[in-house]
């Protein structure tokens, strides 16, 4: 059973959108956005707070969450001389990975390993149009039955 079955659509959405803010804001602060990507994906806060049914930090904005996740890193996120413009949508990537972690059911740690960014972000064209749900289905098949090429 998917326990977030039990959210309603428009709470989903607000929840994708807001780990879409999150990779946004590492964009605006100078990330390396496969750095951050990977480690906020593999991050504790991440495990713990946003892959569970509900947390407080769900909803909470970015500014609060990622430097969170970056003190758990001694290193902290690998910065980069101006913008990250390796990835067409880190908005789209961050909301594609909430959906798909509870589409699969599978912890956010597991799910990079899956389809890393650049694999996922080179979907956003073909999925722009689409439903951000319908979307999700359809990749998590994909990903299940192994076809992550396009």
């Amino acid at each position: 059973m998917n326990y977030f079955e039990a959210y309603t659509e428009s709470m989903m959405e607000c929840f994708s959108e807001n780990q879409g803010e999150f990779f946004e804001y590492a964009l605006r602060e100078g990330c390396d956005m496969e750095d951050f990507i990977g480690k906020f994906m593999a991050s504790e806060f991440c495990n713990r707070e946003l892959d569970s049914i509900y947390s407080y930090f769900q909803l909470k904005p970015a500014e609060m969450c990622v430097p969170r996740i970056e003190n758990e890193y001694p290193e902290g996120f690998r910065k980069l001389e101006g913008i990250d413009g390796r990835f067409a949508d880190v908005f789209w990537v961050g909301m594609m990975y909430r959906r798909l972690q509870w589409t699969m059911e599978v912890p956010s740690r597991e799910l990079v390993k899956l389809i890393g960014p650049h694999r996922l972000d080179q979907y956003q064209p073909l999925y722009e149009t689409w439903p951000l749900t319908d979307a999700a289905r359809d990749l998590a098949g994909r990903i299940r039955r192994g076809e992550t090429e396009l």
